[in-house]
Protein backbone atom coordinates (compact mmCIF):
# COMPACT_ATOMS: atom_id res chain seq x y z
CA UNK A 1 0.00 0.00 0.00
CA UNK A 2 1.03 3.39 -1.12
CA UNK A 3 0.15 6.39 1.65
CA UNK A 4 -1.41 9.12 -0.19
CA UNK A 5 1.05 11.93 -0.75
CA UNK A 6 -1.83 14.66 0.30
CA UNK A 7 -2.53 13.29 3.68
CA UNK A 8 -1.37 15.59 5.64
CA UNK A 9 1.62 14.45 8.28
CA UNK A 10 0.62 13.93 12.19
CA UNK A 11 3.29 16.75 12.11
CA UNK A 12 1.47 19.33 10.00
CA UNK A 13 -1.90 18.54 11.75
CA UNK A 14 -0.49 19.18 15.36
CA UNK A 15 0.62 22.78 13.59
CA UNK A 16 -2.93 23.40 12.65
CA UNK A 17 -4.58 22.33 16.04
CA UNK A 18 -6.17 25.12 18.06
CA UNK A 19 -4.12 26.48 20.72
CA UNK A 20 -5.14 27.60 24.61
CA UNK A 21 -2.96 28.26 27.42
CA UNK A 22 -3.11 30.13 30.44
CA UNK A 23 0.43 31.54 32.21
CA UNK A 24 0.90 32.75 35.53
CA UNK A 25 3.52 34.76 37.06
CA UNK A 26 4.09 36.73 40.18
CA UNK A 27 5.18 39.85 40.58
CA UNK A 28 5.95 42.79 43.01
CA UNK A 29 6.44 46.62 42.80
CA UNK A 30 7.63 49.53 45.61
CA UNK A 31 5.15 51.84 46.07
CA UNK A 32 5.55 54.35 49.04
CA UNK A 33 2.10 54.48 51.22
CA UNK A 34 0.26 57.17 49.95
CA UNK A 35 1.60 56.80 46.47
CA UNK A 36 -0.46 56.12 43.01
CA UNK A 37 -0.62 52.67 41.12
CA UNK A 38 -1.77 53.39 37.62
CA UNK A 39 -2.60 50.25 35.47
CA UNK A 40 -3.52 50.04 31.70
CA UNK A 41 -4.92 46.60 31.02
CA UNK A 42 -7.06 46.66 27.85
CA UNK A 43 -8.32 42.97 28.43
CA UNK A 44 -9.15 41.20 31.41
CA UNK A 45 -10.36 40.89 34.88
CA UNK A 46 -9.00 43.23 36.89
CA UNK A 47 -8.92 42.95 41.36
CA UNK A 48 -7.44 45.55 43.07
CA UNK A 49 -7.66 45.58 47.23
CA UNK A 50 -5.99 47.26 50.02
CA UNK A 51 -4.14 45.93 52.65
CA UNK A 52 -1.43 46.23 54.80
CA UNK A 53 1.34 45.35 52.81
CA UNK A 54 4.68 47.30 52.03
CA UNK A 55 4.30 46.66 48.57
CA UNK A 56 2.16 46.25 45.52
CA UNK A 57 1.55 42.60 44.94
CA UNK A 58 0.37 41.30 42.07
CA UNK A 59 -0.66 38.09 40.53
CA UNK A 60 -0.75 38.16 36.59
CA UNK A 61 -2.87 35.28 34.75
CA UNK A 62 -1.97 35.48 31.19
CA UNK A 63 -4.49 33.56 28.87
CA UNK A 64 -3.77 33.14 24.88
CA UNK A 65 -5.82 31.56 22.09
CA UNK A 66 -4.88 30.83 18.68
CA UNK A 67 -5.87 29.29 15.44
CA UNK A 68 -2.43 27.12 15.49
CA UNK A 69 0.74 27.27 17.07
CA UNK A 70 2.43 29.87 15.03
CA UNK A 71 -0.31 32.12 16.14
CA UNK A 72 0.49 31.22 19.88
CA UNK A 73 4.33 31.89 19.26
CA UNK A 74 3.45 35.48 17.62
CA UNK A 75 0.98 36.27 20.33
CA UNK A 76 3.76 36.01 22.42
CA UNK A 77 6.21 38.31 20.93
CA UNK A 78 3.51 41.05 21.08
CA UNK A 79 2.42 40.23 24.69
CA UNK A 80 4.41 41.62 27.70
CA UNK A 81 4.21 44.07 30.65
CA UNK A 82 5.91 47.48 30.55
CA UNK A 83 6.56 49.07 33.90
CA UNK A 84 7.32 53.25 34.27
CA UNK A 85 6.85 55.37 37.36
CA UNK A 86 8.52 55.25 40.67
CA UNK A 87 8.38 54.33 43.77
CA UNK A 88 5.63 57.25 44.06
CA UNK A 89 3.40 56.55 40.85
CA UNK A 90 3.84 53.32 39.42
CA UNK A 91 2.96 52.75 35.81
CA UNK A 92 2.23 48.88 34.77
CA UNK A 93 0.75 48.60 31.36
CA UNK A 94 -0.22 45.17 29.87
CA UNK A 95 0.78 45.32 26.15
CA UNK A 96 -2.63 42.99 24.68
CA UNK A 97 -2.64 44.19 21.25
CA UNK A 98 -5.57 42.66 18.88
CA UNK A 99 -3.29 41.17 15.95
CA UNK A 100 -3.57 38.68 13.25
CA UNK A 101 -1.08 36.76 11.83
CA UNK A 102 -1.42 34.69 8.24
CA UNK A 103 -5.00 35.66 8.54
CA UNK A 104 -5.31 33.38 11.63
CA UNK A 105 -6.99 35.60 14.65
CA UNK A 106 -5.69 34.81 17.94
CA UNK A 107 -6.48 36.71 21.23
CA UNK A 108 -5.11 37.78 24.61
CA UNK A 109 -6.29 38.20 27.84
CA UNK A 110 -4.73 39.39 31.01
CA UNK A 111 -6.48 39.06 34.95
CA UNK A 112 -4.63 40.73 37.50
CA UNK A 113 -5.10 40.25 41.05
CA UNK A 114 -3.53 42.64 43.11
CA UNK A 115 -2.86 43.93 46.88
CA UNK A 116 -1.68 47.74 46.95
CA UNK A 117 -0.87 49.59 50.08
CA UNK A 118 -4.66 50.87 51.80
CA UNK A 119 -3.58 54.52 51.61
CA UNK A 120 -2.55 53.98 48.18
CA UNK A 121 -4.91 55.98 45.21
CA UNK A 122 -5.53 53.74 42.26
CA UNK A 123 -6.25 54.66 38.58
CA UNK A 124 -7.49 51.88 36.07
CA UNK A 125 -7.76 52.02 32.31
CA UNK A 126 -9.69 48.82 30.60
CA UNK A 127 -11.33 47.73 27.42
CA UNK A 128 -13.00 44.77 27.62
CA UNK A 129 -13.53 42.90 30.88
CA UNK A 130 -16.21 40.69 32.66
CA UNK A 131 -15.60 42.90 35.70
CA UNK A 132 -12.93 45.23 37.58
CA UNK A 133 -13.32 45.24 41.45
CA UNK A 134 -11.61 47.48 43.69
CA UNK A 135 -12.06 47.63 47.37
CA UNK A 136 -10.32 48.97 50.44
CA UNK A 137 -8.77 51.68 49.07
CA UNK A 138 -8.13 54.84 51.62
CA UNK A 139 -6.98 56.87 48.29
CA UNK A 140 -8.55 58.34 45.22
CA UNK A 141 -9.80 55.67 42.88
CA UNK A 142 -10.06 56.08 39.10
CA UNK A 143 -11.58 53.68 36.87
CA UNK A 144 -12.38 53.94 33.12
CA UNK A 145 -13.82 51.07 31.11
CA UNK A 146 -15.24 50.00 28.00
CA UNK A 147 -16.63 46.83 28.76
CA UNK A 148 -17.76 45.37 31.76
CA UNK A 149 -19.00 46.16 35.45
CA UNK A 150 -17.42 47.99 37.92
CA UNK A 151 -17.70 46.58 41.75
CA UNK A 152 -16.83 49.32 44.24
CA UNK A 153 -16.25 48.38 47.84
CA UNK A 154 -15.37 50.38 50.85
CA UNK A 155 -13.53 53.31 49.40
CA UNK A 156 -13.03 56.23 51.66
CA UNK A 157 -11.71 58.88 48.91
CA UNK A 158 -12.71 60.75 45.51
CA UNK A 159 -14.43 57.99 43.65
CA UNK A 160 -14.35 58.37 39.73
CA UNK A 161 -16.04 55.37 37.94
CA UNK A 162 -16.93 55.49 34.42
CA UNK A 163 -18.33 52.58 31.68
CA UNK A 164 -19.81 52.56 28.19
CA UNK A 165 -21.38 48.91 28.00
CA UNK A 166 -21.82 48.00 31.73
CA UNK A 167 -22.91 48.10 35.38
CA UNK A 168 -21.33 50.12 38.64
CA UNK A 169 -22.25 48.78 42.03
CA UNK A 170 -21.15 51.31 44.42
CA UNK A 171 -21.26 50.11 48.67
CA UNK A 172 -19.39 52.25 51.27
CA UNK A 173 -20.71 53.19 54.00
CA UNK A 174 -19.92 56.69 54.68
CA UNK A 175 -18.27 58.53 51.65
CA UNK A 176 -15.70 61.40 51.59
CA UNK A 177 -14.60 63.55 48.73
CA UNK A 178 -16.78 63.59 45.42
CA UNK A 179 -18.16 60.04 43.69
CA UNK A 180 -19.13 60.40 40.49
CA UNK A 181 -20.58 57.06 38.93
CA UNK A 182 -21.81 56.82 35.13
CA UNK A 183 -22.26 54.60 32.47
CA UNK A 184 -24.24 55.06 29.05
CA UNK A 185 -25.57 51.10 28.83
CA UNK A 186 -26.36 49.98 32.40
CA UNK A 187 -27.20 50.41 36.21
CA UNK A 188 -25.66 52.26 38.83
CA UNK A 189 -26.29 50.76 42.08
CA UNK A 190 -24.88 53.05 44.95
CA UNK A 191 -25.19 51.31 49.08
CA UNK A 192 -24.09 54.16 51.90
CA UNK A 193 -25.22 54.25 55.94
CA UNK A 194 -28.61 55.89 55.95
CA UNK A 195 -27.68 58.50 58.52
CA UNK A 196 -24.34 58.99 56.10
CA UNK A 197 -24.01 63.00 55.50
CA UNK A 198 -24.35 63.49 51.97
CA UNK A 199 -25.88 65.15 48.60
CA UNK A 200 -27.06 63.11 45.46
CA UNK A 201 -27.37 64.39 42.06
CA UNK A 202 -28.72 61.55 39.75
CA UNK A 203 -29.65 61.90 35.87
CA UNK A 204 -30.80 59.70 33.52
CA UNK A 205 -31.87 59.70 29.83
CA UNK A 206 -33.47 55.91 29.36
Amino acid sequence: LRRSTNAPSTHAAAAQAPVRKTQRAERTYSLDPGGTFILDNPVGDIEITGANVPELQATITTTISAADDAGFQEALRQSGLVTDGNSKTRIVRTAAVSATYRQKPWSLSVRWNVRVPSSASVRVLSYSSNSIRVSNVLGNVNIKNFNGNLILTNLNASTFAESVNGSIIYSTQRPRGNVMLGTVNGSVTATVAGNADLRWVAKTMT
